[in-house]
């Protein structure tokens, strides 16, 4: 099946959304910080409970959480696998097979998943592999100071509302081919360790990568700024491809 083809899911029949939202979601315009930080918490326990103590600390720095929180599974299994179960039957019934908690070895797939909501994963660590290709985020997305340890494809998503990527790290690299921002995209001080790609992706309102730091082969190639694209102070270590790309507005 091509990146482009499929029908999308709704993001409560999948099990790594409920176990995001293992508290409960984000619905309408206030956000409930608590809400944030306990999804967090529980998605971090349960992110990094293979990690070493190296890796532990790398990810606690990159995500500026601590070391306490990415080391909390002994003490939240039980009640993760609880929660885990009890929201899902709550959100599909029983008529949808409980599938139980995800792998912590597989990679995280939400491709083809309809975000209804927002989806806030800010400072959020991601072990494994992240897979939202052909996703929709009606929202807000937030992954400002999250940290994709085995690459990040967000191949073909399409962003509706505001894309927070700010200060994120991409240790085996983001590729975000064709994915259209709709709303305003914020990748100021990214740092992107492996190969980038955004080639052919449309932004149709500003996008940030100030600051950003790209340590190998980025492609920008046939993407579309609409209205403005900041890239000052970013550095380039290895080669940035920005062939037929189009600015409309301004380029900085």
């Amino acid at each position: 099946m091509s990146e482009t083809a499929g029908k999308l899911t709704p993001a409560n029949q999948n099990p790594w959304y409920v176990l995001m939202t293992l508290y409960g979601e984000q619905e309408g315009e206030a956000v409930v910080l608590q809400l944030d930080e306990d999804n967090r918490a529980a998605w971090n326990a349960w992110s990094c409970q293979a990690m070493g103590q190296e890796a532990l600390e790398r990810a606690a720095a990159s995500s500026s959480v601590t070391v306490a929180e990415l080391s909390a599974w002994t003490e939240m299994q039980a009640e993760v696998e609880r929660r885990h179960k009890a929201q899902w039957l709550g959100r599909n019934g029983k008529n949808l097979a409980y599938p139980g908690v995800p792998d912590v070895a597989d990679a995280v797939v939400l491709d083809g998943v309809e975000f209804a909501d927002h989806l806030r994963m800010a400072q959020a660590v991601f072990s494994g592999r992240a897979q939202f290709n052909r996703a929709t985020f009606s929202g807000v997305a937030d992954f400002g100071q999250a940290t994709f340890y085995r690459g990040a494809a967000f191949g073909h998503a399409t962003f509706s509302g505001a894309a927070a990527f700010g200060s994120a790290t991409f240790r085996k690299g983001g590729h975000f081919n064709s994915a259209k921002f709709n709303g305003r995209a914020q990748f100021g001080s990214a740092v992107f360790s492996g190969e980038t790609n955004f080639g052919e992706a449309t932004f149709s309102s500003w996008v940030y990568f100030e600051r950003a730091a790209f340590s190998k082969r980025a492609g920008f190639y046939g993407a579309t700024f609409s209205v403005e694209a900041r890239f000052r102070c970013a550095t380039f270590s290895g080669e940035a491809n920005f062939s037929d790309a189009t600015f409309i507005t301004w380029a900085y």
